[in-house]
């Protein structure tokens, strides 16, 4: 049997990019890339991971709202529905709250991970908590490419494995 796999999703600077930061939509909420979307629909799809939520947006209920309708409108009833959670806050940093989680769902040791993230405190905290491994690592600068490239969605295909 294949191990699980898990995908701990950041939303800022990896489905938001700059350029959607700026561009509230009619309800003041920022509307996510629709192309960075639909490349974590084709991991989800090619990998059958799962999506957990580690973004602050988890902490407030419209932004929460939206992420999942927004997946669903993007990328399909079979995205939204491949979200199964949401780290906890602990105030001790994205790695420490990755762990965290994973401790309190049981997650066995055999679990492929990946973790989307753009801020370097956090790629430092993730890397303090010993889940460097499975840091993918985007950009949030208007200089450069943003988001989840599908660059990083090969990167997170190749961590988690082909279904």
């Amino acid at each position: 049997m294949d191990s699980r796999k898990l995908i701990f999703l950041d939303v800022d600077g990896v489905l938001a990019t700059s350029r959607q930061i700026l561009e509230l939509d009619d309800a003041g909420l920022v509307p996510l890339d629709a192309s960075c979307v639909q490349n974590l629909a084709e991991v989800v799809r090619d990998t059958g991971a799962e999506i957990v939520v580690s973004s602050a947006w988890r902490n407030d209920g419209q932004l929460y709202q939206h992420l999942l309708s927004s997946l669903e409108v993007l990328g399909g009833r079979d995205l939204a529905m491949a979200v199964v959670g949401t780290t906890p806050t602990l105030h001790q940093g994205r790695g420490f709250e990755i762990v965290q989680w994973m401790a309190e769902q049981q997650v066995p040791e055999s679990t492929r991970l990946v973790i989307f993230e753009d801020s370097l405190q956090h790629h430092h905290n993730i890397e303090a908590a010993g889940l460097g491994a499975a840091l993918v690592k985007t950009v949030l600068d208007p200089n450069l490419e943003e988001g989840l490239t599908k660059g990083a969605a090969e990167q997170a295909m190749r961590l988690l494995g082909a279904k």
